[in-house]
């Protein structure tokens, strides 16, 4: 199933669902937030250089919904990413124009955002998924490359436990993950590891270590460490992430948060250090 058939099967459902949903219940929402950031070395601050605006918007009819995400992060190009989605009693179907699956939060590369259809059982305590997307070759003529992706979310009571793979059909690359986290009272915790398997040469792996912590009122901490070696993908040197993030509300729908992250690209050069403070609307 090409790129263009896919969009246009979405165009159709779409213009159905439209002329049967009068009793359609419509909802959205969406944040917007600003503020200044900057980089060191080598980079000064920029007043209100961070900017980011994400919208949702859901049309319900039934067991169907046809949804729309729409966003623009700083300097990035708009996305637009519709989908439809089918709830049954016993799974849930969605279609989507571009749909990926990360290794958790690790460095580690899972497979392409592309067109393609993911299917949910969700039970009482596991959540069971599958993924299949396409890529359209560059040159016309050639093989339609397929993706697999899939994993299984767990919970129990304060604990969680999650799994997830990935068969990438343009890279022949595969990557593997597992997770764990675990509440008690202000305080979460988290451990992601991830495992990447090329078609030519060695494996590699990346891990990421999270711990989050609320305060009354609503505020929070949250740091986390991420690293990965030499073998994850597009990246040809190891890297690692250190990340702090600070979050106040300061009125309804309205946050402060602070932010810092220090990067090494694993070149042997100065390791960067990137600053941001926002305000952040939801609505």
């Amino acid at each position: 199933m090409k790129k263009g058939l896919i969009g246009l099967l979405m165009v159709s459902f779409i213009l159905v669902f439209a002329v049967g949903a009068v009793a359609a219940d419509f909802a959205w929402s969406g944040d917007a937030s600003f503020g200044i950031k900057g980089a060191s070395p080598g980079a000064a601050g920029d007043f209100f250089g961070s900017y980011d605006l994400y919208l949702n918007a859901t049309l319900a009819s039934g067991a169907w919904a046809v949804a729309v995400e729409m966003g623009k992060e700083g300097e990035d190009p708009l996305y637009f990413d519709p989908s439809i989605t089918y709830t049954g009693e016993a799974f849930t179907l969605t279609l989507e124009d571009s749909i990926d699956n990360a290794v958790f939060d690790t460095m580690v590369t899972g497979i392409n955002a592309n067109p393609g259809i993911k299917l949910e059982i969700p039970m009482e305590a596991f959540t069971p998924y599958l993924i299949v997307n396409n890529c359209v070759p560059a040159v016309p003529g050639d093989e339609v490359t397929w993706s697999f992706a899939g994993g299984l979310d767990f919970t129990a009571g304060a604990a969680g436990f999650g799994v997830t793979f990935n068969s990438n059909g343009e890279t022949e690359d595969s990557s593997y993950g597992v997770k764990a986290t675990y509440s008690l009272d202000a305080l979460s915790l988290t451990g992601q590891y991830g495992i990447f398997s090329p078609s030519v040469g060695d494996s590699g792996s990346g891990y990421y270590i999270e711990a989050g912590y609320s305060l009354a009122g609503g505020g929070s901490f949250t740091g986390h460490y991420s690293g990965a070696d030499e073998k994850v993908g597009a990246t040809a040197n190891p890297q690692s992430e250190i990340y702090a993030e600070f979050v106040m509300p300061i009125a309804e729908s309205v946050d402060f948060t602070v932010d810092v992250t220090n990067t090494d690209d694993g070149t042997g050069g100065d390791t960067t250090t990137a600053y941001e403070a926002k305000v952040g609307v939801s609505f």
